[in-house]
């Protein structure tokens, strides 16, 4: 992997939010028995120090809902993963009133630094979509967008696509990405999304690509 070019980089933490990667409504998914098996958030973690300290933007797409799933319903909106979500009780609400649920927010071990890092909230399953980060990543002029979180055949492939066709350089670390099974995952890094992306590649090639200060 080629040296990372900080002030064009930044480093997405993709649907990474306790109601999703901890045990809990959502296990019937598998993702959080894949995120515990693979120690993805120590990963993440530790890409995310690694990015911060070498001057690599960190900004997080959190997946939003409002509270009764408004969305889901008769005739417009038939999403099987929205709607047994909904049906499940997942709960990573954000409220008329400006407040979020706990399964909204990012686990302890990679909680954002407020005085560094973006948050954006994402209605869908691709992060640029129903968000602002395109608007962000080009006001701040950064080309180059590296991929994390879960799942890997969701939002990791949608908002690599979508980036890689409005012009992103789109890079992902496989090891720091978990689907809802081993198959899903593997079958993403190693046949579909080294067809779209720049590149993916290894936590350790990612950590040996920043700079050294």
């Amino acid at each position: 992997m080629k040296k990372i070019d900080v002030k064009k980089t930044a480093i997405l933490v993709l649907h990474a939010q306790n109601g999703i990667v901890k045990p809990g409504k959502f296990g019937y998914s598998g993702a959080p028995a894949q995120v515990k098996k693979h120690n993805l958030l120590a990963k993440i973690q530790k890409a995310l120090v690694a990015s911060r300290a070498a001057g690599v933007q960190v900004i997080y797409v959190n997946w939003c809902t409002k509270p009764g799933y408004p969305r889901v319903g008769e005739p417009m909106f038939q999403f099987p993963l929205l709607i047994d979500a909904y049906k499940a009780g997942v709960d990573c609400s954000y409220t008329n009133e400006g407040g979020y649920s706990e399964s909204y927010k990012n686990p302890d071990e990679i909680k954002p630094v407020l005085s560094k890092d973006y948050i954006v909230d994402n209605w869908g399953c691709d992060g640029f979509m129903y968000s602002d980060l395109e608007l962000i990543l080009r006001a701040r002029m950064l080309t180059h967008v590296v991929a994390v979180g879960v799942a890997t055949d969701w939002v990791i492939n949608s908002t690599v696509r979508r980036g890689a066709e409005i012009g992103f350089n789109m890079i992902v670390i496989e090891d720091c990405c978990q689907s809802f099974a081993e198959d899903m995952h593997q079958h993403q890094v190693t046949r579909v999304l080294p067809q779209i992306a720049t590149a993916v590649v290894k936590l350790d090639e990612y950590l040996a690509a920043l700079p050294k200060k």
